[in-house]
């Protein structure tokens, strides 16, 4: 905004500070006013999701936080001692909102999060409401399980592509029994979403695209790849 002051040549040497005091208390409560007062809808959502950044919405900033790094290392610990890929592994943060990024892909060296997408968590007999975790190790209990899980082959399943799991741990050991394995389906968003996304039936789904992405890497492994899924929560 441009103004321009004219001043009489004869007023007094006290006119032009009055008037620069005037324009600055105008340009300091037209400044209040803009910033303040209720938000649109739009940047309503915009500070909402900025709130959930802070707590790991983002997958960069979940990497961040301790606990995820843990994991990582026991992860890529275990996978040394066990024969697995040292190079890259996938972990899965079920405590997270189902409509955030919480399936990542790690590179292990540095424990580095490649990509991360939405996947979804099972829904148990009935239907979970937002934000209720079940997990079961049971078979038709349609729940997740927590646990570590060595991805194995690859096969056309009844929605595509898909990866068989198998659970590496007892709370998990039952899962290719109970034919939980990797797939993908168009329910699953690629961006994230403040509404829960669609359940499975214990299977972690992610959106074709995604898997897609992730798929370049399980198949070029020399190794099977391992994936964790844990619950940030508890």
């Amino acid at each position: 905004m441009r103004i321009v002051m004219r001043c009489n040549p004869h007023c007094s040497v006290m006119q032009p500070l009055k008037i620069t005091l005037a324009i600055f208390l105008f340009l300091s409560q037209a400044a209040c006013q803009s910033s303040s007062g209720n938000p649109t809808k739009k940047n309503a959502a915009k500070i909402i999701l900025k709130e959930k950044e802070k707590v790991g919405y983002d997958g960069t900033l979940q990497e961040d936080t301790a606990g995820f790094r843990r994991h990582i290392r026991r992860l890529k610990q275990f996978a040394t001692i066990n024969g697995y890929s040292t190079h890259y592994a996938m972990v899965i943060d079920l405590g997270l909102h189902s409509g955030a990024k919480r399936f990542f892909m790690i590179r292990l060296s540095n424990e580095e999060t490649l990509h991360a997408g939405l996947v979804t968590h099972g829904s148990s007999p009935s239907v979970l409401q937002p934000g209720q975790r079940v997990y079961s190790n049971v078979e038709g209990s349609l729940c997740s399980s927590l646990g570590r899980y060595k991805i194995g082959v690859a096969y056309q399943g009844t929605f595509g592509l898909a990866y068989k799991m198998h659970g590496l741990d007892t709370s998990n050991n039952h899962a290719f029994v109970r034919a939980v394995v990797l797939h993908a389906h168009e329910c699953v968003p690629d961006r994230e979403t403040e509404e829960a996304i669609c359940q499975s039936w214990g299977c972690p789904t992610v959106s074709p695209a995604f898997l897609k992405t992730i798929s370049t890497y399980i198949d070029k492994s020399s190794r099977p790849m391992l994936l964790e899924i844990y619950d940030s929560t508890q």
